[in-house]
């Protein structure tokens, strides 16, 4: 009797870097192009690609009427959803009639607390991976693996964690950085 829920995955916004009219572009032409493919299901958007908070300036108030919600998938849940909260009030949408689907190191303690809390915010799912897939007593292994180049160009996958940066080549890094300060600075 579970509803299925879907999101894309950072490998498809990885992919967007090589294949958009431009990096800065990628993810806004990725989230488009999404919702063009699947308009009626999966529509849960990823975003820690760059950074929820250049997420945030490409999810214009079109995007996010297109989308059921979004995924936190880095940082710090509280500090995401109420960012997420603030941005639909901003945008004229009421948080309540979206999903916020909560996927980053949770448990299930972890993920009643974010549901006490949002419950009355946000239609709130949770993804729970690593936790149920090892249940043996031991410590997890974080596996983690992403796409570091596509078609022979170096891709990155930013996050909102410190060290959760994928990518293997430093000028990419810093060119990322730039783009990312740049963008928030100007607000485009």
């Amino acid at each position: 009797g579970l509803t299925p829920s879907g999101t894309m995955a950072h490998e498809y916004f990885q992919t967007w870097q090589v294949l958009a009219s431009s990096f800065e572009t990628s993810q806004k032409e990725a989230l488009e192009a999404w919702v063009n493919e699947y308009p009626d299901k999966l529509k849960i958007a990823l975003t820690d690609i760059f950074g929820t908070d250049i997420f945030l300036l490409d999810f214009t108030k079109e995007l996010a009427d297109k989308y059921q919600g979004t995924r936190q998938d880095s940082g710090i849940p509280r500090d995401h959803a109420w960012k997420m909260k603030k941005h639909y009030d901003a945008i004229g949408i009421d948080s309540k009639t979206k999903t916020m689907l909560f996927s980053d190191d949770l448990n299930f303690k972890k993920a009643h607390d974010l549901e006490v809390e949002f419950r009355n915010t946000f239609n709130t799912i949770f993804g729970i991976g690593t936790y149920c897939s090892n249940d043996t007593g031991h410590k997890p292994v974080s596996i983690v693996m992403k796409i570091v180049r596509v078609n022979g160009i170096d891709v990155i996958k930013k996050s909102d964690s410190e060290g959760k940066v994928m990518c293997e080549n430093n000028e990419v890094i810093k060119a990322t950085d730039e783009m990312i300060r740049k963008r928030i600075a100007s607000r485009i």
